[in-house]
């Protein structure tokens, strides 16, 4: 699968990169996360430009038994957040 990281910052004076963690996750039919693998991208920052988009490609192998069918399974992506970012956004609800 390819998908985009989109990234908007305030402040364009600056340069430099920064580390991003996401995750590919699997869910069953029910929701339930059954399978989810951490990656990291990098975003670099050039002076002026406020908004990058950085596409990636993540190529997963979801093994089946026989009798599952793969549209009862859904792919999620998303960005992967320290504990301390979980709390801060719950405290801006």
């Amino acid at each position: 699968m390819t998908f985009n990281i989109n990234a908007v910052r305030r402040d364009t004076a600056q340069v430099g990169s920064i580390d991003v963690p996401y995750f590919v996750a699997v869910a069953d039919s029910q929701g339930r996360i059954i399978a989810k693998q951490l990656f990291t991208t990098r975003l670099t920052f050039i002076a002026g430009i406020g908004t990058i988009v950085r596409p990636e490609t993540v190529q997963e192998i979801i093994p089946l038994a026989d009798g599952q069918n793969a549209v009862a399974y859904e792919i999620l992506i998303g960005i992967q957040l320290t504990q301390d970012e979980l709390d801060y956004n719950l405290a801006r609800r």
